[in-house]
């Protein structure tokens, strides 16, 4: 004789959110994330903003980001003298903005009573600037060194500059000719820039004497060498002064080297 024998456990599948226990905070969210609090389990409601972060809380509930966080890291570069429109990458949150001005000639020698100095360098600038737009960074063209037997028609180095007046980095002074100082360094001035270094200032000749190398300013921010000066060298690290003739013959000064910029692009996915 067999004995039957009846189960009153009745099981219910499958678990739904609203079956979570006392206190749980289950109400059901695209996209939400599952966290526990000091007693029951939760959801934190998903966003309708895609790529943000998740925020772990200190003993409280966690948080989506505000922003999306860097995911990729770029380089935009401008060397063209004159007006260059620089269009943000897609993505770009933030951009470290490096300027370089152009350095100014050196003035020129007659082999006699003249004798050259060196051009002044360009200024150096940078800036974060938050969510970029597109805008002109305008590169400054070298300054011309002065003409054999001239002396002193050199010219100097041209601005560079993000947005016109956002940023400026200011070209190098051109020298005077005969016994006296190097060209002035060019100076960082515009908006309110995180890094401004002025532009190093051309050697001179003092006394005017024959076969003395007045290099030119050195960049404020690169490879820290003179740009070569006898028979009035153009300049050779970016930005730096044109040297001035060394005066042992009737030579030019040297031109001044080129400004650019560099942009270093922080972009979110």
């Amino acid at each position: 004789m067999s004995q039957g024998f009846t189960n009153g456990i009745t099981f219910t599948f499958p678990i739904t959110l609203g079956q979570g226990g006392t206190n749980a905070a289950l109400t059901a969210s695209n996209g939400g994330i599952f966290y526990s609090t000091a007693s029951a389990g939760a959801i934190l409601a998903g966003t309708a903003t895609a790529g943000l972060a998740l925020l772990s809380g200190a003993n409280t509930a966690p948080t989506w980001s505000v922003s999306k966080p860097i995911t990729q890291i770029g380089l935009q570069t401008f060397v063209s003298v004159g007006a260059n429109t620089y269009t943000p990458t897609a993505g770009t949150t933030l951009a470290w903005v490096e300027l370089w001005a152009a350095g100014s000639g050196g003035s020129s020698s007659n082999s006699a009573t003249i004798f050259g100095n060196g051009g002044g360098a360009g200024a150096y600038s940078a800036r974060w600037i938050s969510n970029p737009v597109s805008v002109t960074i305008s590169i400054g063209t070298g300054g011309n060194g002065a003409n054999a037997n001239s002396g002193s028609n050199a010219t100097d180095g041209g601005d560079t500059t993000y947005n016109s007046t956002d940023i400026v980095a200011k070209g190098g002074t051109h020298p005077a000719n005969g016994a006296g100082t190097g060209g002035a360094g060019g100076l960082a001035s515009g908006g309110a820039g995180d890094l401004k270094l002025n532009g190093g200032q051309g050697n001179g000749n003092p006394q005017a004497l024959a076969g003395i190398i007045p290099h030119g300013g050195s960049s404020p921010r690169n490879i820290p060498l003179p740009s070569l000066a006898s028979a009035g060298a153009t300049a050779a690290p970016a930005n730096s002064g044109g040297g001035g003739s060394a005066g042992n013959s009737a030579t030019a000064g040297g031109a001044g080297a080129l400004g650019y910029a560099v942009v270093t692009e922080f972009r979110s996915a």
